[in-house]
Parts: C-alpha cells; sequence; structure tokens
C-alpha cells in the first residue's frame, strides 16, 4: 500500500511538471518498476471490476471509470532524465510559518555535494510535533561530513513513539560472582499440608510378663477418739482394811552434797544440795515424805529455751543445749541422743532437732525416712506427720519422708528464713516475708492470704502466722474456731490438731479453736513462747520453767525431772 502512495505521487508530479525535473538514473529506473507494477495492478482491478459490473452501482461505474482514465495516463508517460541543474545560494531563513499539513512525500532529489560544515548555531526553541508523515523513498547515502563542535543540550522533547524492537546484540561474557548477600527475613509459614493417609494398623504384641506385687500402702490415719461411754453404777462397798503396820523407821545419813535416807523395810532415796549439819537420826515413813518433799523444793528447776509438742509426747531444749521429752516413747521419739541442740521439733511419731554445729539429729519413728535428714546445714527444722523440712544456711529448704501430696517437694529457687509442717501441708515464711505453701489443700490450708509476715505455723488442715504488724491471720479449716483469731498483737503463734496458741506481746498467751482437753485454756504468767500438739500445749515461761495444759494420757503434759 504505501508503494501505491509513493507511485502516486510520482504521477502527480509528472502531470504537473511534465518532464522538467531530473532525476538520477537508478531512481528512474525503480519507478519505472513500480509504474510497471501499478499497470499490472490497474489491469486486475479492471477484470475484477469487469466481473462484477453487473451489480456495481453508479459510484463504481465512476470510479471505473476513473480507473481506466488514469491507466491510460500511466500509458503515455515517458520518462528521461535531465542533466542537473547548478546549487542555488541559500535565501535568508524567512519567519517560521504555521506547520500544515503533511503533504504527499516528493520524489527524492539528486544529492548535491556536501559542503563545508558551517558553525552549529544555536538551539532553537522546540515547535510541536507533527504527525508522522508517509516514509519516502530513502535516497543514497552521501559521504560523511567531517563533525562540528558538539552544541549545547536543548531542553528535552516530547517522548516519541516507541522504535521497533532492535536486533538482539550478542551475549556478553559472565562477569565475575558477586558477594554474597546477607541472609533475608524468614518466609511467613507455608500452609499445612494435606494430612496423610493413616497406615494400617500394626499386629497386637505378645502380652509382658505379669508385674510383681507394689510395696504395701501406708498406714491410715488414726480415726479420732470415739465419745465417752456413760458412767456405770457405783460399785458395792469392799470389806474393811486390816490395821495398820507401825510405821517404819529410817536412817538419814548427811553428807556435804547431800543425804541419803535407809528405811527398815529396805527402801532407800539420795537427795542432793540438802542442808548443812548433822542430820543422823530416826524418822518415821511420814516424817521422810515431808523430809522429801521440802529437799525436792530445795533443788533448782530446769530451765528451757525452747519447747516442742507433738502427737502424744513432748521435748524441749534446756539451758545448757541438751534435750529432754516427756510423754509418749513408742519408737524412741522421746529418747533423744546425746549431743547439744539449739532448737528442737515434735512430729507424730518422730523427733528432730538443730545441733550446735548446724546438722540435724532424728529420732523416733523411720517407715517413711521421716528421720533419715540429708547431710548439710540447717537452721531450723519442722517436723509434720510423718514428714520433716528444715531451712538450711542457704536459705533453701529440704524436706524429706512421706510426700503425699507433695507435702515434701518445696518450690525451687527460693529463699526461706522459717518453715511450719502440718498433717499434709506445710509453709514458710521467704525472705521477702510473704508465705508459700505447698501440698494438701482440701480446706485452702495451703492458699496464704497477701501480706507480710514474720512467723508462721502449721496444724492439722489450718495454717496462721504473725503478720508484720503483729497481728495474726489463719487460713484454712474453721470447724472448731482455730482458724478465727482474737484481736490483739502477738510475738508468736503455734497451731495444734485442732486449736492454736499464740504469745501475746505482754507476755501472755491466748488460745482459740477446740478445748474439749483444756489445751486451749492457759494458765496464769508470763511467756517467751508456745508449742500446740495433738490435744495438748506446753509453753516456756519468762523465768525459763515449762507449763503445759491440756490432755495428759501419756505425760505428755507432765514435765520432765531433772
Amino acid at each position: 500500500m504505501r508503494r501505491g502512495f509513493i507511485l502516486m505521487a510520482v504521477v502527480l508530479s509528472v502531470l504537473l511538471y511534465g518532464n522538467t525535473w531530473a532525476a538520477d538514473e537508478v531512481v528512474i529506473q525503480e519507478l519505472q518498476t513500480d509504474v510497471s507494477a501499478v499497470k499490472t495492478k490497474g489491469e486486475q482491478n479492471a477484470a475484477e471490476i469487469e466481473s462484477m459490473k453487473g451489480g456495481l452501482p453508479a459510484e463504481a461505474a465512476a470510479r471505473k471509470t476513473a480507473d481506466e482514465d488514469l491507466q491510460n495516463q500511466l500509458n503515455n508517460i515517458q520518462l528521461t532524465p535531465g542533466p542537473p541543474g547548478p546549487q542555488g545560494e541559500p535565501g535568508p531563513a524567512g519567519p517560521q510559518g504555521p506547520q500544515g499539513e503533511v503533504g504527499l512525500q516528493g520524489v527524492p532529489g539528486s544529492q548535491g555535494t556536501q559542503g563545508e560544515p558551517g558553525p552549529v548555531g544555536a538551539i532553537g526553541s522546540q515547535g510541536p510535533q507533527g504527525e508522522v508523515g508517509l516514509q519516502g523513498v530513502p535516497g543514497p547515502q552521501g559521504t560523511q561530513g567531517e563533525p562540528g563542535p558538539v552544541g549545547a543540550i536543548g531542553p528535552q522533547g516530547p517522548q516519541g513513539e516507541v522504535g521497533l524492537q532492535g536486533v538482539p546484540g550478542s551475549q556478553g561474557t559472565q562477569g565475575e560472582p558477586g558477594p554474597v548477600g546477607a541472609i533475608g527475613p524468614q518466609g511467613p509459614q507455608g500452609e499445612v499440608g494435606l494430612q496423610g493417609v493413616p497406615g494400617s494398623q500394626g499386629t497386637q504384641g505378645e502380652p509382658g510378663p505379669v508385674g510383681a506385687i507394689g510395696p504395701q500402702g501406708p498406714q491410715g490415719e488414726v480415726g479420732p477418739a470415739g465419745p465417752q461411754g456413760p458412767l456405770g453404777p457405783q460399785g458395792a462397798p469392799g470389806p474393811a482394811g486390816s490395821a495398820g503396820a507401825n510405821g517404819t523407821s529410817c536412817t538419814v545419813t548427811q553428807y556435804n552434797s547431800g543425804a541419803t535416807i535407809s528405811c527398815a523395810d529396805g527402801t532407800t532415796a539420795t537427795v542432793y544440795n540438802g542442808a548443812q549439819g548433822d542430820m543422823t537420826q530416826y524418822y518415821n515413813k511420814a516424817e521422810i515424805d515431808a523430809l522429801l518433799a521440802t529437799i525436792l523444793a530445795m533443788i533448782p528447776p530446769v530451765r528451757y529455751t525452747q519447747v516442742a509438742a507433738g502427737w502424744r509426747h513432748t521435748c524441749g531444749v534446756k539451758t545448757d543445749g541438751t534435750v529432754a521429752c516427756w510423754g509418749d516413747d513408742g519408737y524412741g521419739k522421746s529418747t533423744p541422743p546425746v549431743g547439744l541442740f539449739t532448737q528442737v521439733a515434735a512430729g507424730e511419731g518422730h523427733t528432730c532437732g538443730v545441733k550446735t554445729d548446724g546438722t540435724v539429729a532424728c529420732w523416733g519413728d523411720d517407715v517413711y525416712g521421716q528421720s533419715t535428714p540429708p547431710v548439710g546445714f540447717f537452721t531450723q527444722v519442722a517436723a509434720g506427720w510423718r514428714h520433716t523440712c528444715g531451712v538450711k544456711t542457704d536459705g533453701t529448704v529440704a524436706c524429706w519422708g512421706d510426700d503425699r501430696y507433695g507435702k515434701s517437694t518445696p518450690p525451687v529457687d527460693i529463699f526461706f528464713t522459717q518453715v511450719a509442717a502440718g498433717e499434709d501441708h506445710t509453709c514458710g515464711v521467704k525472705t521477702d516475708g510473704t508465705v508459700a505453701c505447698w501440698g494438701y489443700n482440701s480446706d485452702g490450708q495451703s492458699t496464704p492470704p497477701a501480706g507480710f509476715f514474720t512467723q508462721v505455723a502449721a496444724g492439722w488442715r489450718h495454717t496462721c502466722g504473725v503478720k508484720t504488724n503483729g497481728t495474726v491471720a489463719c487460713w484454712g479449716n474453721d470447724g472448731y474456731d482455730q482458724s478465727t483469731p482474737p484481736v490483739g498483737l502477738f510475738t508468736q503463734v503455734a497451731a495444734g490438731w485442732a486449736h492454736t496458741c499464740g504469745v501475746k506481746t505482754n507476755g501472755t498467751v491466748a488460745c482459740w479453736g477446740n478445748d474439749g482437753y483444756g489445751q486451749s485454756t492457759p494458765p496464769v504468767g508470763l511467756f517467751t513462747q508456745v508449742a500446740a500438739g495433738w490435744r495438748h500445749t506446753c509453753g516456756v515461761k519468762t523465768d525459763g520453767t515449762v507449763a503445759c495444759w491440756g490432755y495428759n494420757s501419756d505425760g505428755q503434759s507432765t514435765p520432765a525431772l531433772p
């Protein structure tokens, strides 16, 4: 189609100017070839038009006539090249007129000789972009002139249309590999894959051998005592007794350190710290009894620094550092070893104490290992129901014995100043003053309240502690009001089976809870420390003596004599 437009332009030029223009012989030959092609195309169009003549409208017939006239004119064209004319001097440039429409591209003239390059002119202002004209026939390439000086860079024109894609260049050589880049951030987690097909069920293995019979479980707790039966009828009076024998005479031999009493019936007694002087005389039995009472009154009482009350026994540290125990001695719990102690604790069937060298010694029932302390140095120890816990010199707590409900598993990485062991729970005061508990929590006995404490005591299923302001707080079972302390300020508190006692700041003792055996009715006096057991209570008075009250079935409320 583009060659057809070019041919039409040539034809119009011939009609308008005749044969007065010159062209290179090569160009003329190319045009003659194009004319022949146009003639051939016209003949083809005439044939097609002739075949369609029957149905063409008037406009089509007129177009056919115009084509025939054009064909006749082309047949009469004679193209002969003329000599080239001289090149005229260039005239002055006139003012730029408005841009006209793009005309048909004329036939290119012959290339003139290249003149000397003139000076580079200033870059003019860029005109508006015209429409793209038809592509003319390319002329022969002229010789390249000397390059002129580079002119100043003009303003950037509007972006032209995208050109045709060029032929791709040859592939360059591969460059040296660059440094390894840093590891990029982790991409998002991929979606969960489809669930795999379940494998087939394996065959059932052969039954294993029958396991050995496990060890016998621990003995159950002792049930509470039954109610007391009604008073029986009074028995018949017994027969009259025979007349009493005459009194037995005795001899008292005085020594510097005491006296020896020998009676005719074989009874002898030796006492110390008696009065000075000759006491070799004869006395009857009544007089001996009175004399013994007098001598015993002269003996200094035993002094204690601390006391502990257990199930049915009591132990205390004397002022000389030895330990004395009284009450039930089942399992040997009331038979302390030789040695010096700073503190003692009484449990259900065992007793433990901290010796002056910081080690712990235990005696009594050891079925659960409660009387086998670990190696180490301790500042305080507490004995509960078949388990024992102590505060080591580094502030950690170590427990041994029965670990039912985790009562012998203290928290780790926590430091304590004091610990208390109950029936199946344990509590301690941490170095920050708060209380931590572990073990059985059936009644909330292991859930301490918020606040700061100086000392804590653990009973059967309740716990009490002295707060930093001197008041007492209790938590856990309150069936006998053992967890309902009275108003007042205290320095120390002790929790028993179902009762609680404490030393007030004025030195008196106050008790609350179960008082079925008088364990919550303290005597008059001033105390420095108190201990609560199963159904009895003991305390150290300000003079160092020990007073006990409550249940005394095994002598647990009768302090030992020297």
